[in-house]
């Protein structure tokens, strides 16, 4: 069901890359960028577009607390300890 957002976002993020590389670009038709960056941004995208129904872009929003905010939550959120929430399974010991 959420195929097309990941598809629309990596289109925009591939965009985004175009942007870059334009602006940046030396003699050579080559530009450095930061990978890490870019696929947190599109990791955050994913998350972010069904929840809240937009996209985040680094050179909109610069010092918003809204990327970090994500992905605290998204940390948080996959530290969840099954056995904590349903203590029946406790007797299975998986990944204690």
């Amino acid at each position: 069901m959420l195929a097309p957002i990941r598809v629309a976002e990596v289109k925009a993020s591939i965009g985004d890359i175009y942007k870059i590389w334009v602006k940046n670009k030396d003699g050579s038709n080559m530009a450095k960028m930061e990978m890490k960056q870019w696929f947190g941004t599109l990791s955050l995208n994913i998350a972010a577009k069904p929840l809240v129904g937009k996209r985040y872009s680094d050179t909109e929003r610069q010092g918003d607390r809204f990327p970090e905010t994500m992905r605290k939550s998204i940390e948080l959120l996959a530290s969840v300890v099954v056995f904590d929430s349903v203590p029946f399974l406790r007797w299975l010991d998986l990944g204690r």
